[in-house]
């Protein structure tokens, strides 16, 4: 059996079987996402099949007259070279194919080793490093009233968010406040050009041995009552992020 290497972002390199893997691309749960940096241009499709043939991988996908347009203008710029990333129900894969064969109806790609994969799970996550983190406020009630509290995002997902809280000193009341279950409302944060204020639930928490101050919280929540608007453009911004994390597919 042929395999691939698959990178993730977070567990680390390995191989699998590669036949399951890309042919779980026809039960996509969302669109297959195929895009250029030169022109800068993206578009949207479904997987039709996906086959061997002498030790390479092909996959065909239907074309509309958006597709058409799309793969016409950037293949007369010079791009042959094209990005795709789609969402299996259990992985989220991202590689790089060559455009080998433009009809009618259908496209057909070659597939280019290695195919990453971010990650498993159905919500793709980007992580941050603390000190470039974006930070966030969000209101919780505590023993003193309705606080404005400030946090620091470890990642963020179509799903949810982690974040971190800091405080000065061992606060008991905080630690009430800020509970498995609790319900924080007017969570603002920014990422890319864009500002969220959101409601979530908080999922886990848990104490950090280290951190910048004597008290530092992990939280964990999920997202609740946000618009597909809001959710669709943080998806879009996880995976056009996770590929430059990933060091170019």
């Amino acid at each position: 059996m042929s395999t691939v290497e698959v990178k993730s972002a977070f567990e680390g390199v390995r191989e699998v079987e590669v036949g399951p893997l890309l042919k779980s691309m026809v039960l996509a749960v969302k669109p297959l996402a195929v895009w250029t940096d030169h022109p800068r241009a993206r578009w949207s499709s479904r997987v039709q099949s996906v086959h061997e043939n002498s030790g390479a991988w092909w996959v065909t996908i239907p074309v509309d007259t958006l597709g058409r347009t799309f793969l016409e203008t950037s293949r007369n710029a010079g791009t042959e070279d094209f990005f795709f990333s789609v969402q299996v129900p259990t992985d989220f894969l991202f590689f790089k194919a060559t455009l080998r064969r433009l009809e009618d109806s259908i496209a057909q790609f070659r597939v280019k080793i290695p195919v990453y994969k971010a990650q498993r799970r159905l919500s793709l996550r980007v992580p941050f490093i603390e000190s470039e983190a974006p930070r966030a406020s969000f209101q919780a009630a505590t023993k003193d009233g309705v606080k404005i509290l400030d946090a620091v995002i470890s990642n963020v997902s179509a799903g949810g968010v982690g974040f971190l809280i800091h405080s000065a000193q061992s606060d008991s009341g905080l630690k009430s406040a800020i509970q498995s279950g609790v319900k924080l409302d007017h969570f603002r944060f920014s990422i890319g050009d864009k500002t969220f204020t959101l409601q979530a639930n908080i999922i886990h928490v848990s104490r950090l041995s280290r951190g910048l101050t004597p008290y530092s919280l992990k939280i964990g929540a999920e997202w609740i009552n946000a618009s597909e608007e809001d959710l669709e453009w943080i998806s879009r911004f996880a995976v056009e992020t996770s590929v430059r994390f990933l060091g170019g597919v």
